[in-house]
């Protein structure tokens, strides 16, 4: 993501061990689309939903990514 231009690593001052992470205006302008997307997609996958089939359904999304991470780490 360094070679991309979309982050920039900075050496602490403090401990020159340590190093920050902070995003570049193409990795906020990035950031920004993928949100963009992201709630695109959402609007699409749930067309039809009620705001509670929603909730519930994003809710079970999360809850399989969760059993996919626990089974896999």
């Amino acid at each position: 993501m360094e070679s991309e231009g979309l982050l920039v690593r900075v050496q602490d001052k403090k401990d020159g061990g340590k190093f920050r992470l902070s995003l570049t205006e193409k990795g906020q302008n990035s950031v920004s689309q993928i949100i963009k997307s992201w709630f695109i997609i959402q609007e699409d996958i749930t067309k039809g939903f009620t705001e509670k089939e929603k909730t519930v359904f994003l809710r079970l999304l999360k809850q399989v990514g969760q059993n996919l991470d626990d089974l896999f780490h």
